[in-house]
């Protein structure tokens, strides 16, 4: 009971004090008299720092945290983006040419069977015994 009541005293003896001031004092226990004293201290002032706490700006700096690595992550999903059009452009323009190779191989192919065909005409009507006439 008397331990209680010495709790009682603590409290009301920290909750005169104003809460900015608290390190101060906590420093200057915890100098003096030691760890021991400093935890009797913070346990029974714990709700006068926590009054000091503006949470509404908590919460704002916690946001901007937050809405800062968001902006930061987007502007790399950008980048990666970007990295794979590039990439799938550069696939389809591959494909494309392989596509338009094989067409010139196909059409030079065809080509070269054209002209041998060609040639094998007129080779059948030239020659020393051709049908047209000599003149005298």
């Amino acid at each position: 009971l008397e331990l209680y009541c010495l709790q009682d005293l603590d409290d009301s003896l920290y909750s005169q004090i104003d809460p900015l001031h608290l390190p101060e004092i906590f420093s200057l226990i915890w100098h003096r008299h030691g760890h021991e004293e400093l935890f009797v201290a913070l346990s029974s002032s714990i709700m006068s720092l926590f009054s000091t706490v503006d949470r509404k700006k908590c919460i704002r700096q916690r946001r901007e945290y937050h809405a800062a690595h968001v902006a930061e992550h987007r502007s790399k999903m950008e980048e990666l983006d970007a990295e794979l059009a590039a990439e799938e452009r550069e696939e389809v323009l591959e494909e494309e040419i392989a596509y338009h190779t094989a067409k010139l191989e196909n059409l030079q192919a065809v080509l070269a069977e054209v002209k041998r065909t060609k040639g094998d005409e007129m080779g059948v009507g030239s020659g020393p015994h051709s049908n047209k006439r000599r003149r005298n």
